[in-house]
């Protein structure tokens, strides 16, 4: 089994939910579900935050181990790094524990076509800046190219989702407030 299904398996057994009841309140199938928890499917990125949600964790919760590190530090090799379960795509965490912290900045890689593959929102603002590459940001009904050296800032009540529309890797300094990941 995965880690990060096995992960959250474990949350939502400890919090007393069943397959079916997760999946009614994250909105897909039971099925699913359980093949998600049996490393037979992977969740998009906005389908784990949907389950985080539902689960009252962070998404970062489904892939923490233990690291050193300290408030102020973090060194480059000791950074949480999530993996998105679709393609090549993924995040790191760039401080070293986000409770009792304003703010959560990441570094985000996507691979060409990579995304988070539907709209989600929750509470919070977002800020960003493309270091590398193109980054296609779709804010509601509007979408959005955004290049190297471009920035972008919106309130994430919105639905909103992602994906690298070129032709090579991008990668976006991006902070999310509250924490969210």
């Amino acid at each position: 089994m995965d880690p990060v299904t096995a992960k959250i398996r474990t949350i939502r057994i400890s919090k007393g939910l069943n397959m079916r009841e997760l999946a009614e309140k994250v909105g897909c199938s039971t099925p699913f579900i359980s093949q998600m928890e049996n490393g037979k499917a992977s969740p998009s990125i906005a389908t784990l935050k949907k389950i985080a949600t539902v689960l009252g964790v962070r998404v970062v919760d489904f892939f923490m181990t233990e690291k050193n590190g300290n408030d102020i530090i973090l060194r480059k090799e000791q950074r949480i790094h999530m993996k998105y379960p679709q393609g090549a795509a993924f995040i790191e965490l760039l401080v070293a524990k986000v409770s009792n912290k304003k703010m959560q900045p990441i570094w985000a890689h996507f691979e060409p076509g990579d995304g988070s593959q539907g709209l989600y929102s929750h509470t919070g603002e977002e800020f960003g800046i493309v270091v590398k590459g193109s980054f296609e940001l779709q804010i509601e009904d509007e979408v959005y190219l955004i290049e190297e050296g471009d920035t972008f800032y919106f309130s994430s009540d919105r639905k909103h989702g992602y994906r690298n529309p070129g032709a090579t890797s991008t990668d976006v300094l991006w902070v999310i407030t509250p924490p969210s990941f």
